[in-house]
């Protein structure tokens, strides 16, 4: 079976798993270094488990071609991720 999807589809859910990645990443490294609310604690976790959900997806896909191609998921996932990332540096710089 052919996979629906393209290599333009695949390298732009790749770009935006790897903003994903980024996000978890240093929303653990926040949550491992320092001392910080359990208010943002929990928007730390929050979005791991969202960006992990993000990342899983696209794994999925691209291994097994399954989910719907629109770009406007590009898009919305894009503007999500470069939020979270926003957001993650936001809340570190916050005083408590």
């Amino acid at each position: 079976m052919e996979s629906p999807f393209t290599i333009v589809d695949n390298s732009i859910d790749i770009v935006g798993a790897i903003i994903f990645l980024m996000v978890i990443l240093w929303s653990v490294h926040y949550l491992w270094v320092n001392h910080i609310s359990i208010q943002t604690r929990i928007v730390y976790g929050a979005m791991i488990t969202i960006s992990g959900l993000q990342v899983f997806q696209v794994i999925s896909q691209v291994l097994s071609s399954n989910f719907a191609s629109f770009r406007i998921w590009d898009i919305s996932n894009y503007v999500t991720a470069m939020t979270f990332l926003a957001l993650t540096h936001y809340l570190q710089k916050k005083k408590p």
